[in-house]
């Protein structure tokens, strides 16, 4: 029986051309940015209200404070102050919001869902922080006050470090 060394040699080098390396020098770093905030102000105390007029014109802010950053998915509860408060941006980007619940709803779900995209959530005093919280695995960030309504929180994993932090934008 005769061996033909060229194909060995040819399909070794085949197989290791074509194995992965994932620390290798030519790869980019995949980098996932998430934008959360709470919704905009609404119009009364009732369970379910619309923006009130100060609250459509911060939903419509939002889409101009983050005209630099393009979203790949838009994330809301199903609650008019959130839809409302999300959708100039998701309109801006031309992309659908998906409704969330927050007691299922996790970070690390949209992470594993959205690798190296930008992501916009929308929800509400409690669950934002405590969405940012449970994530980063420290209590950073408490509940915000009803009156705020202008903080920016940003989560930004890449290689699997996260990095996090607030901004205020009245």
């Amino acid at each position: 029986m005769k061996i033909n060394i060229h194909f060995i040699l040819l399909s070794l080098f085949a197989m290791l051309g074509c194995s992965s390396d994932s620390n290798s020098e030519n790869e980019e770093p995949v980098k996932t940015v998430i934008y959360l905030i709470r919704h905009a102000e609404k119009a009364d105390a009732s369970a379910d209200p619309d923006l009130s007029a100060a609250g459509l014109t911060r939903a419509n802010n939002w889409a101009v404070i983050l005209d630099d950053v393009t979203f790949d998915a838009f994330y809301s509860t199903d609650y008019k102050r959130t839809k409302q408060t999300i959708q100039p941006t998701a309109t801006r980007d031309g992309k659908t919001v998906v409704l969330y619940n927050p007691a299922s709803f996790t970070l690390a779900g949209v992470v594993a869902a959205h690798p190296g995209k930008n992501i916009f959530i929308v929800g509400h005093s409690n669950t934002i922080p405590a969405l940012i919280n449970t994530y980063i695995g420290s209590n950073v960030y408490p509940d915000m006050a009803e009156s705020e309504f202008g903080n920016l929180y940003k989560v930004t994993v890449e290689d699997g470090e996260i990095t996090h932090g607030m901004t205020v934008h009245n």
